[in-house]
Order: C-alpha cells, then structure tokens, then sequence
C-alpha cells in the first residue's frame, strides 16, 4: 500500500495452506482454494504488524484466516489466466478477479516432475472489506502480488 503518497509497504502472510485440483484437460475445471493466517501478517515496521492485526483493519481476534475460493479460470493463451474467485477478508466475502502469468516452466529434478512458477496480481480497494481506518494515511487500494511454485508429477 501507498502512504501520504510518498512511500509504500509491503505486508506478508508467511502462513497459509492451500488445495489446487488442476484440471489438463479443461484448464477452466482448475481449482484454487487458498487461507492464510492473518494473525502472522508482517511488514517491516514491527507496529504496523500490530496495526494490521487490529479492529479497524484484519481484526484477527474475530477474523483470525483470509481465504480465496476460486471459481471459474480463463486461458487467455498459454502463459496467462484469468481467475475469478471470492476473498473473504473480516468475514465478508467479495467478488475479486486475480491475473496470473506463468513466468517459468521446466522439468524438476530427476526429470519425474514439471514445475511451473506464476505471477499472480490483482488490486483491491481495503474498504470493500470494511477497513476504512487512516484513509488519509493509508491508500485505500491494495496492491496484491502472489508467487507460486507449482511442482507437477508427470503423467
């Protein structure tokens, strides 16, 4: 997120699990099912840790996980997909559409998998999900950015 437009912050959430069921022969059959760990967010001022977890932002102590359910997944051509789901953040649910771009793709090691690397992004304005605290301090849009390593067993 942007601050006083002049500086931004970057948060993580280093816990989280995940279900993907990958679909080869119809890609749009492909399922995420995604939920991270909001009470271990991170940024890198040790406050505004503190600050995320609070009520008026994640209010982790009522909404402890924040979850994206897949639904239906657009190829648009071989590297690129349009995943259209729903996030749930503070226990409110939202329509969000994530863009993910395959950025590698290549044998695993011992050559008996396929690994492939995705970018995902997408942006969400924070006061869709009731986190309407410090507006003048904090940007209302969130940028997000999603890596993942999937590793494939070859059929």
């Amino acid at each position: 997120v942007d601050h006083f437009g002049s500086f931004s912050s970057t948060g993580q959430f280093p816990r989280f699990a995940g279900r993907l069921v990958i679909d080869r022969v119809h890609p749009e059959a492909t399922t995420v099912d995604v939920t991270a760990d909001a009470t271990a967010v991170t940024i890198a001022w040790p406050e505004g840790a503190t600050l995320l977890k609070s009520e008026p932002f994640f209010n982790t102590a009522q909404h402890p996980l924040v979850r994206f359910v897949s639904g239906p997944i657009t190829p648009i051509d071989p590297t690129h997909f349009q995943i259209r789901g729903s996030l749930e953040i503070r226990g409110v649910k939202q329509p969000i559409t994530l863009n993910a771009t395959m950025t590698s793709r290549g044998p695993g090691p011992g050559g008996k998998t396929e690994i492939a690397d995705f970018q995902i992004t997408s942006a969400i304005s924070r006061a869709t999900w009731g986190m309407t605290a410090q507006q003048t301090m904090i940007s209302d849009q969130v940028r997000l950015t999603i890596t993942a390593r999937i590793e494939l067993f070859r059929l």
